[in-house]
């Protein structure tokens, strides 16, 4: 066959590609044969000359998923089309491919032509399998309800390990200036005998996902399926596989959450079913593109809330914060209220200057997260402390208002007046709130009597 008079035929931007078929099944060399006009002259558009029977990766990143589609067309000889975002171009490419009849026992062919776009075309996306479009819609409408957040993406989790029939699938959220990374929601089967999942959480794995943008650059996602496969991620990402094989996976999926050119989480799932990878790749692929908007979402919301109840200058929680949990505290059971006010704060402002006395404010609330459990104290205005326990018995409870008042007595500047009040009989919060706070104004009363001056 005249390859390339056969792909001048196209409009479109394509190309003959060949796949190199060994005795075991297994492929090697992947190499374009002939491209008609638009073929060469993107590939001129990178820099690049394009010379017929030259390795694909002369031209364009080697991509894993890429070269199981090649195979697959030239060799299998089934017709296939993605939809995909490329990661190296930065485009959308709308590409198809058609296996072509091949004299050579050891070489297989197809036809390989795509459509790029800068933006994704959403009717192109939609133009996919009943059964992953049947699947993608089950996700829209779970990610829909904004209400519980939580429930649905713990019920996509379950989706998605079901789609792929993998042995454990999780989603990943990752913090790249911080360096750090966190589990959103997990699936496994019964018995799993991966590593417990606490472990792939931290500081302590950020390593290994530090390599991964390298290991997914040139496409929107990987995917292993075997050995062979396993060992050429070997060759671009020794740290990860060492981790993978430590593990006892030998296949896995690994898709980016992108938003706004950046990275904000991962899907993946290991020792999956191998037969079905075509169609869990257009899933997944779709999956990830509707996810890491939604996620991004959430956690702008979560951030939005936390600053609604939390005190800027301190970081302490604020007074809507501390209405919320006197909401909540069953005031049948013995509690604690403690009311604290830093002396002196208004002569810091006059002398000092207010710079001066938010320093001295900071000063009094590190002193409070040091002493008193996380989510108990509260800045609820002005120089004015509250800290309220529950589940303390009553002698560790004045010890702590003790040590309170010790630790700002030894200080040259973040000293509190201090009042704490031990409710096990009146069962009144408001009560309680009082008398912990007249006891607050008693301490203020004798500081001052003691330093005037201050």
């Amino acid at each position: 066959m005249d390859f390339k008079k056969f792909v001048d035929t196209f409009h479109s931007t394509a190309c003959i590609i060949s796949v190199e078929v060994f005795e075991d099944g297994g492929f090697g060399n992947i190499c374009v044969e002939a491209g008609n006009r638009a073929y060469c002259e993107s590939v001129k558009s990178f820099g690049k000359e394009f010379h017929p029977g030259s390795p694909y990766t002369d031209f364009f990143m080697r991509d894993l998923n890429f070269e199981d589609f090649c195979y697959r067309c030239a060799v299998l000889k089934q017709p296939l089309h993605a939809y995909v975002d490329s990661g190296e171009l930065d485009l959308w490419v709308n590409m198809f491919m058609l296996p072509l009849m091949s004299d050579e026992e050891n070489k297989g062919y197809c036809i390989y032509a795509y459509e790029a776009s800068a933006s994704p075309d959403f009717e192109k996306m939609a133009d996919i399998s009943v059964s992953t479009s049947a699947y993608v819609l089950k996700t829209i409408l779970k990610l829909s309800d904004i209400t519980d957040f939580r429930t649905a993406i713990n019920s996509l989790i379950k989706d998605i390990r079901a789609l792929c029939n993998a042995r454990r699938c999780c989603i990943m959220l990752t913090d790249f200036e911080e360096e750090t990374c966190s589990i959103l929601c997990e699936d496994h089967i019964d018995n799993v005998t991966d590593l417990p999942i606490e472990q792939y959480t931290g500081a302590a794995f950020f390593p290994v996902v530090k390599t991964w943008p390298a290991t997914v650059a040139g496409s929107n996602g990987v995917i292993v399926k075997n050995k062979h496969e396993m060992e050429e991620i070997r060759k671009r990402n020794p740290v990860w596989v060492e981790s993978l094989t430590g593990a006892g996976i030998s296949s896995v999926i690994l898709f980016p959450l992108n938003m706004d050119d950046e990275t904000i989480g991962y899907i993946w799932a290991t020792n999956f079913e191998l037969e079905n990878a075509v169609t869990t790749k257009e899933a997944l692929e779709l999956t990830a593109f509707l996810l890491a908007p939604k996620i991004s979402n959430y956690h702008l919301m979560c951030r939005l809330q936390e600053m609604s109840r939390t005190d800027l200058l301190t970081g302490l929680l604020n007074r809507n914060a501390m209405n919320e949990m006197l909401e909540e505290i069953d005031a049948s059971k013995p509690y604690g209220v403690i009311y604290a006010d830093v002396n002196g704060l208004k002569l810091t402002n006059d002398t000092k200057g207010h710079a001066a006395g938010d320093a001295l404010l900071r000063e009094a609330a590190d002193i409070l997260r040091g002493e008193f459990p996380c989510g108990s104290a509260f800045r609820a205005g002005g120089d004015e402390f509250v800290i309220i326990i529950d589940g303390i018995s009553k002698e560790d409870f004045y010890a702590r208002v003790d040590k309170l008042k010790k630790i700002s007595h030894g200080r040259p500047t973040a000293v509190f007046a201090a009042g704490g009040f031990y409710d096990d009989e009146l069962h009144d919060l408001n009560a309680a709130m009082q008398k912990a706070d007249k006891l607050m104004y008693d301490d203020k009363a004798e500081y001052y009597k003691l330093f005037p001056r201050r």
